[in-house]
């Protein structure tokens, strides 16, 4: 990299390792949490040191030139007309007149909230108290994230009594708050926490197989021995009532 003002930016990429250390799992309070972290440097972190490749971007140059991509600006304002049946979006800061359009897709990342969550398997799990929010602990005014609870590595999931299931782990942007933008990709090179999250995650599923010389899926849920826990292991809090609860990982 011959741009020492790029290589200077890259550095904020370097540091999102050191970061997550610092801030994760409640590591700062909460006002700061929102003031600091969200407030200011997630910004700034997210406008110097996060975006497309080279390709989009030329690709992106491409159609604008083409005539065929417009760019609102920032600050953009999105109306629907009912009359007509058209919508409307527009940038307060660009001006100019709104541009108008039968369609509308919303296509940005949308914030973690798991009270708001339409997915079907986190709302049943919500509801029957299998899982609950992240709450990030504040002396004047705890901060809900919005974010799955779970533990620290492995990350298992904790149900609305603080308890850990053994077998259902969650991971990535659904536990966004407990962990610091997990929308970002793992960096090569520098140990990323994401790659040895994963590899945590994994490490402990496979511990959960059958035990040698016992059939796969001989043991019904919350019965027999778990691995490494013993001749008994702990009873299950939340036997699953539905296979597609075994399917959690997957489905975030």
């Amino acid at each position: 990299m011959s741009n020492p003002y790029k290589a200077a930016l890259d550095v904020l990429r370097d540091l999102r390792n050191e970061v997550r250390l610092l801030v994760d799992h409640g590591g700062i309070c909460g006002a700061d949490y929102r003031d600091e972290l969200l407030g200011r440097y997630t910004p700034l972190n997210a406008y110097t040191s996060i975006g497309p490749p080279a390709q989009r971007i030329a690709e992106t140059i491409a159609l604008i030139e083409a005539g065929v991509l417009t760019v609102l600006g920032p600050g953009a304002r999105f109306g629907a007309d009912e009359a007509s049946g058209r919508f409307s979006a527009g940038s307060l800061r660009v001006g100019g007149d709104p541009v108008t359009a039968r369609v509308l897709v919303e296509a940005r990342l949308p914030e973690p909230d798991l009270a708001r969550t339409e997915d079907p398997l986190l709302g049943y799990l919500r509801d029957t108290g299998q899982c609950t929010e992240y709450v990030i602990d504040d002396e004047h005014r705890p901060l809900r994230t919005g974010g799955v609870a779970v533990t620290e590595r492995p990350y298992r999931l904790l149900d609305a009594s603080g308890a850990a299931h053994p077998r259902r782990f969650a991971y990535g942007v659904p536990t966004e708050g407990v962990h610091w933008v997990t929308a970002a990709g793992a960096r090569p090179g520098v140990d990323s926490v994401i790659l040895g999250d994963s590899d945590a995650m994994a490490r402990s599923i496979l511990a959960l197989a059958a035990l040698p010389g016992e059939p796969a899926g001989a043991r019904a849920v919350g019965q027999g021995p778990a691995a490494g826990q013993g001749p008994a292991g702990p009873p299950d809090p939340h036997p699953d009532p539905d296979p597609c609860l075994e399917s959690l990982t997957r489905s975030m």
